[in-house]
């Protein structure tokens, strides 16, 4: 009896190997490649191939998958991995499972193997398109030296950010548009076009540290961001450490590089106090410093942008030569001195109010008296608005309750609260609201 013959139908690859091995023939990409490497990457290519489509690979079936991918050579297997990592959802996942196949025949069993090297080097280009990388890591048996990708886990672990506030600022930059679908899973940016950005976030201040670099009050602090003169580096507001140091420190020294030695007259005001006077823009007024145009001169006992001085008259010449996109509106602004506040807000020496101010712990300008012709603090109703916001007295929170003011000045008795302080100097009958909170919770 004999035994049955199975016939087969001759593949691709069938037709391939028998020529290559019989005649020295092959037409195709893997010409270039020894048999044994091709005829191993054909398997490999295609066991993973066929698990992609949730079939059971065999031998022949897989080999003449893998070998209809390679026979075209490197853009055909690009093309094909990429299909392979691309999920249902239509991204690209950064997962080696779809590629068990490939990697086990490049990375262990052939690792040291240079009939290999053309596939390695084929599918480690690919992968290095989108995959995230780090330098020192291995890929396909070659270390990489330079990251091209960061997810937000790689960046946030670079830059010591939370994953979820890193994202909200990578979003808020424009680096991610959380309207588009992602091309990959986890999402990837470029690294090295954000490299910078990056290395710049662990060392971002706080915009008080910018105004005590500055040399600003919180008010000229305020306006100085309102006229674009200083920008936050971040754009979302959900980080406190998000303005660039050096941007202060750069701003101070080319204004206090173009002072003038000579003292400020009494005409000469602060640049704050010269916009709401004269209505004239910040920006103007710092580029005509900065040019020349205009002279400035530094207060005696202040530093920084605070003490620069510039003279009412030399202003208003200025303003001639100025084109009116300049100039702004001048609101009749409601100031008054700070020992008046003072007084209002009931503080039995008003002089710890001065004394707030000219501290620089709450914002305020000094002028100079229309009548007395003395210097004087005063304050705008922006700067009344500051400081409510961040302190108060006993008499304002006698009113807010509707009580006498004793019962007030009893209860923070019977806490221990004390007034604000600032080193060595305790600013008498001003509290800060966040040391009252109690208190207010009673009434």
């Amino acid at each position: 009896m004999t035994a049955k013959t199975e016939c087969v139908a001759v593949s691709a690859y069938d037709a391939w190997l028998d020529k290559r091995l019989s005649e020295n023939q092959d037409l195709t990409w893997l010409r270039t490649q020894t048999s044994f490497a091709g005829m191993t990457m054909c398997l490999a290519l295609g066991e993973d191939i066929l698990w992609h489509q949730s079939l059971t690979p065999n031998d022949r079936a897989a080999k003449a998958a893998g070998f209809g991918v390679i026979s075209s050579g490197p853009d055909a297997i690009r093309a094909t991995v990429r299909s392979l990592l691309r999920r249902d959802d239509g991204t690209l996942t950064i997962s080696k499972s779809p590629l068990k196949s490939l990697s086990y025949t490049l990375v262990e069993a052939y690792p040291d193997s240079m009939e290999f090297d053309d596939f390695r080097q084929i599918i480690r280009d690919e992968l290095m398109t989108f995959w995230p990388i780090a330098p020192g890591d291995t890929l396909l048996g070659q270390v990489v030296e330079t990251r091209r990708f960061h997810t937000i886990a790689s960046a946030a672990e670079e830059t010591g950010l939370h994953k979820g506030l890193l994202q909200d600022i990578l979003v808020a930059e424009g680096v991610f548009d959380p309207t588009q679908c992602q091309q990959t899973h986890p999402r990837t940016f470029d690294a090295e076009a954000y490299a910078a950005f990056l290395a710049e976030i662990p060392h971002l201040v706080l915009g008080s540290d910018i105004m005590t670099e500055l040399g600003a009050t919180e008010t000229e602090f305020e306006a100085l961001c309102a006229e674009g003169v200083l920008r936050p580096y971040l754009k979302t507001a959900k980080v406190l450490n998000r303005w660039r140091r050096a941007d202060a420190t750069a701003l101070r020294e080319t204004l206090t590089s173009r002072l003038r030695k000579k003292q400020a007259s009494r005409n000469a005001d602060t640049l704050l106090m010269t916009r709401r006077a004269l209505g004239v823009r910040l920006t103007a007024l710092i580029a005509a410093i900065q040019d020349g145009r205009l002279a400035a001169f530094r207060h005696d006992d202040q530093e920084g942008f605070h003490a620069i001085r510039v003279d009412r008259m030399d202003v208003e010449a200025l303003i001639k030569t100025l084109p009116p996109d300049v100039l702004i509106d001048r609101p009749e602004t409601k100031v008054i001195s700070a020992s008046v506040f003072g007084k209002q807000i009931g503080l039995v020496e008003p002089k710890y109010m001065v004394r707030l101010v000219a501290t620089g712990h709450s914002p305020g300008t000094e002028i100079t008296n229309s009548v007395t012709k003395r210097k004087q603090w005063s304050l705008a109703e922006d700067d009344i608005a500051a400081f409510h916001k961040r302190f108060t007295t006993t008499a304002l929170l006698a009113r807010k309750a509707g009580v006498h003011r004793r019962t007030i000045t009893s209860q923070v008795q019977h806490h221990g609260t004390q007034p604000f302080s600032a080193g060595d100097e305790v600013f008498e009958g001003i509290y800060l609201l966040s040391d009252v909170q109690e208190i207010m919770k009673t009434n």
